[in-house]
């Protein structure tokens, strides 16, 4: 007991904090390849985050409302702004013209879609990278761990998803800027409303039109923690009761694509 005391007199929470701070500032490199965060919303010219008026929007709602959503045309950019809110909430780093929803501690939370394979194909791939290269893909696309929104130094670990779906993971272990660990577990429609049963979450990311009775159980999740649920989808799919939902949940001042 003594010697545990000793141990527990050494631990330093400022310099754990420090540590976590430290081990997520390397994610800010000149290494583009594990840091797709800062490419798609640079402080500077040409690309710079303020030309994005929408998609600031759309974060900004958040600070307000705990449900929301980004409705847009296909290739224009909802799932990548669904993944940078995400990010963003694992992590706690928050770049300085953030004005939507924060947290101080770290989060758990549910990236679901439709099915285990479309999850794994846009919004696993959208966070974590692309594991292995396709059959006839684009050579110089980055692939790996990593390569995704949240960047490699921030990814403690992962969990497959158990089954035959390759590459698929069921949850991702991410350093938080207060020192602790933010876990986001992988999810889809197919598994049934029962599966989204029981637990809290502090976030709810869910990626096209999600039945409505999945949407209510995934909005009671975050009722214990002052969480917020945004969903991402195009317009075209767009006309069930979740979109409807989010609609109006979405500041209708520009946040729609």
């Amino acid at each position: 007991m003594e010697n545990l005391n000793k141990t527990l007199d050494k631990i330093d929470p400022q310099r754990m904090r420090e540590e976590a701070e430290e081990n997520c500032r390397k994610s800010i490199s000149t290494n583009p390849r594990y840091n797709w965060i800062r490419e798609q919303f640079p402080d500077d010219y040409p690309y710079r985050y303020e030309l994005y008026s929408k998609h600031l929007l759309v974060f900004k709602a958040g600070s307000g409302d705990n449900e929301g959503g980004c409705m847009a045309g296909n290739r224009v950019g909802e799932t990548m702004t669904g993944a940078c809110e995400m990010t963003c909430h694992l992590t706690g780093k928050y770049p300085d013209w953030w004005e939507g929803k924060r947290f101080d501690e770290p989060i758990e939370a549910w990236a679901a879609g439709t099915t285990a394979e479309t999850t794994r194909d846009i919004m696993q791939t959208a966070l974590l990278g692309r594991l292995t290269a396709e059959p006839g893909g684009d050579p110089n696309d980055p692939i790996g761990l990593g390569t995704g929104m949240i960047p490699l130094p921030c990814i403690r670990s992962t969990r497959p998803l158990l089954g035959s779906l390759r590459d698929a993971i069921d949850t991702v272990y991410v350093w938080h800027v207060s020192g602790g660990t933010s876990i986001l577990s992988f999810k889809s429609f197919e598994q049934g409303r029962p599966s989204f049963e029981g637990t809290s979450k502090h976030v709810v990311w869910l990626d096209e039109e999600c039945p409505y009775d999945i949407y209510l159980e995934c909005l009671m999740r975050t009722m214990t923690t002052d969480g917020i649920i945004y969903a991402t989808a195009d317009g075209p799919n767009g006309d069930g009761p979740t979109t409807a939902k989010s609609e109006r949940a979405m500041p209708y001042d520009g946040a729609t694509g």
